[in-house]
């Protein structure tokens, strides 16, 4: 039994890896990732040394001086980051108003964005409005920055017109800077260690990156199950193979295919993130600790559905028939990105540790949850992984019945009851 599942794997296995669509998509994937990163870079290389001109245009009579002022002495390290981010330095400028003709002095500021003059101007008006002209739409990085540096110097030239002393009220009203760590923690050897620093954006990355990798993997290994089962099916090629081996083999077999493509997929985009990640300094943001869990939780989720896909795909009588069946192989995957930012905002809360035990979303919830900074208490993982071999074996059992009645049946679709009903009696 076991020889003849290795073999209909290894045939499975090899026929599907040695195509050329998996070899292209297997490299074609971080290739378009990573050429996003590549091309971000090369914009921000070929900018470097540009300078940007913005214009004020100030009807109130002394606050672009003022607004320039705190750019440059601006105490927030963010916006000084900003005012030359990408390479690109940001030169603002003021610009006498001609209250004689305000719109046809903004139509001449116009052209000169449009031709490239001028990056955007702002007119500062007297009725404490500020309007910003820029020819792209949306947010965009160097409003973040000029909004703060508007109300600031607004705010330096209004005290002066007061009579009270800007600098001190300007000190006085200083933000707070706010610094946000880790978990105070003891050592092996009972000493206290300081709280660290937290990257907030590592801090979310690494987890939103693993369960991309995840999805991807998944969704390249096991979904291609439930038209691969029909087309197969259609063309009359298990009549063949069933006279030579049972059809719980047989669907073994391919669900072990999956699982083998599914690693080597896995371990090529591993090892090709380590790569990238130690040429470019940020090895150390990789979760070392987590990689078995993840390998883990791949097999788990693609045996799952894999098996749950041969069982769909062998109840439908064409490939086309298959997609209203897609849906309950997606959900699994699709369920936990669409409810990311919840979970990624309380990865310990009730919603985020609920469906991390519930297995068919337990591998995806809880290896985010697993590389958030906070991590999870040590028994979860434990108590979620076991949750998920059950979960397996079930949806193994319960395809692998519904496989076996439906394997060589054609004709009209079966009903969702009749699934049920061959699913508990055989």
């Amino acid at each position: 039994m076991l020889r003849r599942i290795l073999l209909i794997a290894k045939r499975d296995y090899v026929a599907s890896v040695f195509r050329r669509a998996f070899l292209v998509g297997l490299v074609l994937a971080p290739v378009m990732m990573g050429g996003t990163f590549f091309g971000i870079a090369l914009m921000r290389e070929m900018q470097a040394g540009t300078v940007q001109r913005i214009a004020l245009v100030d009807h109130t009579g002394g606050a672009a001086q003022d607004i320039i002022a705190a750019v440059e002495r601006s105490r927030d390290p963010a916006a000084k980051a900003a005012q030359s981010l990408a390479g690109v330095t940001y030169a603002l400028e003021s610009v006498a108003p001609n209250e004689a003709d305000v719109q046809g002095q903004r139509l001449d500021l116009s052209n000169k964005v449009r031709r490239g003059e001028l990056f955007m101007f702002a007119d500062i008006g007297t009725d404490n409005k500020v309007t910003i002209f820029a020819s792209g739409g949306g947010v965009d990085d160097t409003r973040v920055w000029l909004t703060g540096a508007l109300n600031t110097g607004l705010q330096t030239a209004r005290l002066r017109a007061a009579g009270m002393d800007a600098a001190a009220v300007e000190k006085a009203l200083a933000p707070v800077r706010v610094e946000r760590v880790g978990l105070v923690t003891r050592d092996a050897k009972g000493a206290i260690e300081d709280a660290k620093p937290r990257n907030e954006a590592a801090g979310f990355a690494v987890p939103l990156a693993m369960m991309f990798l995840m999805f991807m993997i998944v969704m390249g290994s096991a979904a291609p199950m439930l038209g691969a089962i029909a087309e197969d099916k259609m063309q009359r090629v298990f009549e063949m193979l069933l006279a030579t081996t049972t059809p719980f083999e047989l669907m073994m077999g391919k669900v072990l295919a999956a699982v083998g493509r599914s690693l080597t997929s896995s371990v090529f985009y591993v090892i090709g993130a380590l790569l990238g990640l130690s040429g470019s300094a940020f090895i150390g943001l990789v979760p070392f600790d987590l990689l078995p869990w993840f390998f883990a939780y791949v097999i788990a989720e693609v045996t799952m559905l894999s098996a749950l896909g041969a069982g769909l795909g062998a109840a439908t009588s064409a490939p086309r028939d298959a997609q209203s069946f897609a849906v309950l192989l997606t959900m699994p995957l699709m369920v936990p990105l669409f409810l990311l930012v919840p979970l990624a905002q309380s990865p310990n809360g009730t919603l985020a540790t609920v469906m991390s035990l519930v297995p068919v979303f337990t591998p995806m919830v809880m290896l985010m949850r697993q590389a958030m900074p906070g991590g999870v208490p040590a028994w979860q993982p434990w108590v979620g992984l076991v949750g998920v071999a059950l979960c397996t074996w079930f949806v193994t059992w319960v395809a692998g019945r519904i496989f076996r009645v439906t394997i060589l049946m054609q004709g009209k679709p079966p009903r969702m009851g009749d699934l049920v009903r061959w699913a508990v009696r055989g």
